[in-house]
């Protein structure tokens, strides 16, 4: 199991219903399964970023809160995992400040078999945003 901590932000604040998706990291490896360790587990669940189903995951972190809770994971931050990316939405009543760092933990499994090294990106998008000056 590894901690993955990724630091965000934008050069704009975010708002509420914004998408955020990183890519490249290995997401199917190993899930579901139960993650005494951290007093959470993974379930999965339909996506709300994709189409499907994803695994959703806590988010721990400076920041965390101001992500999607999970019904599934007794309404903490989760992220959602599906074919090697993470996807992250902003909630209702939330900003993403671009004044200060969004500090995000989570965790993942290393995959079963050898995998070919990936680039991380990251990309947000809102089609039901308003633009904020």
């Amino acid at each position: 199991l590894n901690v993955v901590t990724v630091t965000l932000r934008p050069g704009a604040k975010l708002a509420p219903g914004t998408n955020i998706t990183i890519t490249g990291l290995p997401t199917d490896s190993g899930f579901p399964q139960r993650c005494q360790t951290y007093n959470h587990s993974f379930v999965l669940a339909p996506c709300t970023a994709a189409n499907g189903m994803c695994n959703w995951m806590p988010l721990f972190g400076h920041g965390a809160d101001i992500f999607t809770l999970s019904p599934d994971l007794n309404h903490v931050p989760a992220a959602q995992a599906k074919d090697d990316k993470v996807f992250l939405t902003v909630r209702d009543g939330h900003f993403m400040d671009n004044a200060e760092d969004t500090i995000l933990e989570f965790r993942l499994r290393n995959p079963l078999n050898p995998r070919s090294r990936k680039e991380v990106g990251v990309s947000a998008e809102c089609t039901e945003c308003v633009c904020l000056d």
